[in-house]
């Protein structure tokens, strides 16, 4: 929470937690909200919170975000769709993309995991910034941040992935790196950067992999029919007294 203050009473207008970022009881859940809320309203930020939840039922845990605008207000709460398997101990969330309009554009939010997969973050193709808290191992970090700038160019908005336990980056929507931060070789694990939130939505936002689909039924197509076109082998006769 003091890097939070800190970043937003610095100017930052929307910080962004890594995943896991902060964890709750879910009795207290609303109490770490509140504090949040406190200072997203004192310092006029917005703050986009990864954060454990601890349940009494199984599987005991839950992995979402919340974004905080500057009135306090609680604007979506995302449960991270794509538990990593065999290592996030989650049940997974609904699968629909958040999105608020802001005065620094359309925000989205998905966690970590999810931005691997396009058809998800297709969901969110008209916004201007994608946030994307993150929780990586050593690594793995930047080979996992350098995937996500790919979503960024697919679908032509700005994105931010923070990281723990790997690397921080937020990429334009041409994919290029306007900053990063390393965490295992850094001891200041926040950044900043001026971001651009005026999104040009792709043709492959709209249409996803329709094209490669139909390159692929085409090169069938193509195959069958040489298939059937293609003429049999004629073995010539013998020659010699063995074929008089």
């Amino acid at each position: 929470m003091t890097a939070t203050e800190r970043e937003a009473s610095a100017g930052a207008r929307i910080v962004v937690w890594p995943e896991a970022g902060g964890a709750a009881r879910e009795a207290d859940r609303q109490r770490l909200i509140d504090a949040i809320a406190a200072v997203a309203v004192r310092t006029g930020s917005y703050v986009d919170a990864g954060l454990i939840v601890i349940t009494g039922a199984p599987p005991y845990m839950r992995n979402e975000t919340v974004l905080v605008d500057p009135n306090g207000r609680a604007r979506w709460t995302y449960e991270k769709a794509r538990p990593v398997p065999g290592m996030d101990p989650f049940a997974p969330g609904d699968g629909r993309v958040p999105t608020a309009d802001t005065p620094f554009g359309r925000l989205a939010n998905v966690i970590c995991f999810d931005a691997d997969f396009p058809a998800l973050m297709r969901q969110a193709a008209d916004v201007d910034l994608m946030l994307v808290p993150s929780n990586d191992w050593y690594g793995f970090g930047a080979t996992h941040t350098e995937k996500a700038a790919v979503r960024a160019v697919e679908n032509g908005y700005s994105l931010i992935r923070q990281a723990g336990n790997g690397l921080a980056a937020v990429f334009d929507p041409q994919g290029r790196t306007l900053t990063s931060a390393d965490y295992f070789t850094t001891r200041q694990q926040t950044m900043a950067a001026y971001v651009p939130v005026a999104s040009d939505p792709t043709i492959y936002a709209r249409i996803g992999d329709v094209f490669a689909w139909l390159c692929l039924a085409a090169m069938a197509v193509l195959g069958a029919v040489a298939m059937r076109t293609r003429r049999p082998t004629v073995t010539p006769p013998p020659t010699g007294p063995e074929g008089s």
